[in-house]
């Protein structure tokens, strides 16, 4: 495991892949939980802005992943959910 964090009932753990992106666990408070890929070299993007995450998932709104996944120049990367073996 990268690393983990908890805020406002959410949680995210990362963990290292065998291929450019990194696996992410991100829990809702309900008990649902997303199994996501991330860029490897963004990574700890996530754990600097997961406060920014988790609000703007409480707004119903993809910013604070939108300001993880930033360049600074207008572009930047999001989350893909990932596929279950045998899908």
């Amino acid at each position: 495991m990268l690393f983990e964090q908890e805020y406002k009932g959410y949680r995210v753990r990362a963990f290292h892949a065998d291929s450019a992106d990194a696996r992410i666990e991100f829990n809702h408070p309900d008990g649902r939980t997303l199994e996501l890929s991330y860029p490897a070299y963004k990574i700890y993007n996530i754990a600097a802005h997961f406060e920014d995450i988790v609000d703007g998932e409480l707004q119903g709104s993809d910013i604070g992943w939108r300001i993880a996944g930033s360049d600074g120049l207008g572009g930047g990367v999001m989350p893909t959910e990932r596929k279950s073996e045998g899908n």
